[in-house]
């Protein structure tokens, strides 16, 4: 469209067609400037809409008389209406020869950076903490799974599923957690899978607990998944971030894949959250995303597509809602930031997947996670060395001189010392 001779810029809100209407209220909100700066709507989706390299939606481009952009703002879901509003209003001011902003820019098309009110988030480097994911084991294990009224025979072979899928693919995992997760996976078997009470099962946990001590090593606080305040990410991100390293850890080994069998963490977790989840209508939402793919994975790298499909689909279902950490936004992640080449065409023979009308590179994407994912790249907590350790590896170097590895007369040992020490 051409702009009017009053007019020395354009506003651009891209938000996807029928789901938003921060446009079109900052189009009212603004109607009295319009010929000094007009706003206009797009489709976040529309296949032209590529070419402005959008990182979120909504998101606002300014653009100048001869097409130039000036200015990019990436909406983060709170009160986006207002924001975009009164930068609107600050250009507009400015054309008029008047100054005055409720907000201070920090964006353009350069930067890295979120704005939000009075404060600069910088876009997080992806990582990925073992301290997170054995605190998402704790918590699904001793609380979460506890907090069912009773667990009959279905919820027990889903926890003995869900507790193999760890003992398999839990990269690097410490040997009182993986003691602590036998002894528990071995208890609803011996009772031929006989429904249990809340209290039986934490009494029994407990008790694994105190004798194996499996998260006295795990840091007290979350680390890549802490929010901006306690209510914000910790646990749910833990989750999300547990599947996607078993996920990954599985790609090469998972035996299901050899008959041509459905991915066993992906199972894993489609039981976990249909019966342990404590959002019901986010396990709703989950299930409904998995029904609208319409398959389960039965390889490696389409088990890791698939586990990214639908953390995105939940991420575009959740943009803007109240449980947003406003320092985190739901985007469709990666980000162009940390992957810039995840969102490239590539040449004419790239695999291209198209995910919420984005077009994505599926070799980028598939490299890009697992390398985030991978056991070596996992950032370690400063590891805490714990009496039972040092006992643990002096006997092991011991069996090894002495060339002993089947005696159990060092396991003996282990115990008594253990034991001695404890008084």
């Amino acid at each position: 469209k051409t702009l009017q001779n009053t007019a020395n810029h354009a506003a651009l809100i891209f938000e996807p067609e029928g789901k938003s209407s921060v446009g079109k209220k900052v189009i009212l909100d603004m109607n009295k400037h319009s010929d000094v700066l007009p706003v206009f709507r797009a489709n976040f989706y529309d296949p032209t809409a590529r070419k402005w390299k959008l990182v979120s939606s909504p998101s606002m481009v300014i653009i100048d008389r001869t097409g130039n952009i000036v200015d990019r703002v990436n909406g983060w879901g709170m009160e986006d209406r207002k924001r975009f509003t009164g930068i609107i209003t600050k250009y507009a001011d400015e054309s008029l020869g008047q100054s005055g902003s409720s907000e201070t820019q920090f964006t353009t098309a350069a930067t890295t950076i979120y704005t939000v009110p009075d404060k600069v988030f910088q876009v997080a480097k992806d990582e990925v903490f073992m301290g997170d994911l054995e605190k998402a084991v704790e918590y699904s294990i001793m609380t979460e799974v506890a907090m069912q009224p009773v667990l009959d025979a279905k919820k027990l072979q889903t926890l003995v599923y869900y507790i193999e899928t760890l003992l398999s693919y839990f990269p690097n995992m410490k040997t009182p957690m993986r003691n602590f997760l036998i002894s528990l996976r071995e208890w609803p078997v011996q009772m031929r899978f006989a429904s249990v009470s809340a209290a039986d099962y934490k009494e029994k946990v407990t008790e694994l607990s105190d004798f194996y001590s499996p998260f006295a090593a795990t840091p007290s606080e979350w680390e890549g998944c802490a929010g901006s305040q306690s209510h914000y990410r910790g646990y749910p991100c833990s989750l999300w971030t547990l599947f996607h390293t078993l996920i990954v850890g599985a790609t090469d080994k998972d035996p299901a894949f050899q008959s041509g069998g459905v991915s066993t963490v992906a199972n894993a977790m489609i039981g976990y959250i249909s019966k342990f989840f404590t959002c019901r209508e986010c396990a709703d939402h989950f299930s409904r995303h998995v029904s609208q793919l319409g398959y389960l994975p039965d390889t490696g790298d389409q088990s890791i597509l698939w586990l990214w499909t639908i953390h995105n689909k939940a991420n575009l279902m959740l943009a803007g809602d109240q449980t947003e950490d406003p320092t985190s936004p739901k985007i469709q992640w990666p980000s162009a930031q940390n992957c810039p080449h995840c969102r490239t065409d590539g040449n004419r023979w790239t695999p291209i997947l198209t995910i919420n009308g984005e077009p994505w590179n599926q070799v980028e994407v598939l490299r890009y996670i697992k390398s985030l994912y991978k056991a070596e790249n996992l950032k370690q907590t400063p590891r805490i060395v714990r009496t039972n350790d040092v006992i643990e590896e002096v006997l092991n170097n011991l069996k090894k001189e002495l060339k002993a590895e089947n005696s159990l007369i060092f396991d003996e040992a282990h115990d008594k010392i253990l034991n001695f020490c404890k008084k």
